[in-house]
């Protein structure tokens, strides 16, 4: 079985790999635990032989403190990184279909996502699955806008962490095919 510390550091050399994390940033330590102690499901994809992680995607069940999630109809996917020699090779797509079928299972009408301008490959992927863009979910980082933080070097952007990220933030949504 495939501990969290595995899936932690493929989150984290998966982020660093596309620029999207700093190697002095906070966000690693959350980035490595995230939903690894409750409140949500991690997803996993395997080489065929089983032997490596290739990627993992997180199902977040609406909270209060949801990132883009609005109620309980809705679920955030949260932490989806592919390792470098995965992507472009379906592993992705298979991880992201999984997700899907588990929200459905759920009862979840909609998913929702971040990203960033930079991830072209993501977001062409996430088109082609059938996510549109919902630009009214976008933000932008503003020093201490949702954490009160008053620290200059403090770059907070979501309620559940202290993530080092660019200033905007596009989100998608998703509506599962009904039955």
């Amino acid at each position: 079985m495939l501990g969290h510390p595995t899936v932690g550091e493929l989150r984290v050399t998966a982020y660093r790999t596309l620029g999207l994390l700093s190697a002095g940033s906070g966000y690693a330590e959350p980035l490595r635990a995230l939903r690894f102690g409750g409140g949500g499901e991690v997803l996993v994809a395997a080489d065929e032989a089983g032997h490596g992680v290739l990627g993992t995607i997180t199902l977040e069940a609406f909270a209060p403190a949801s990132e883009l999630a609005k109620d309980d109809t809705e679920a955030d996917i949260r932490a989806f990184a592919v390792i470098p020699s995965a992507q472009g090779h379906g592993a992705g797509r298979k991880l992201l279909a999984a997700v899907i079928e588990r929200a459905e299972q759920r009862g979840v009408r909609r998913l929702r996502l971040c990203t960033r301008p930079e991830m072209e490959a993501a977001q062409h992927l996430y088109a082609t699955i059938g996510f549109s863009r919902t630009p009214e979910l976008d933000f932008s980082l503003t020093l201490g806008s949702l954490c009160g933080h008053t620290n200059s070097h403090c770059r907070i952007r979501s309620r559940s962490g202290c993530p080092d990220y660019l200033p905007e933030t596009r989100a998608y949504g998703f509506r599962p095919t009904p039955p």
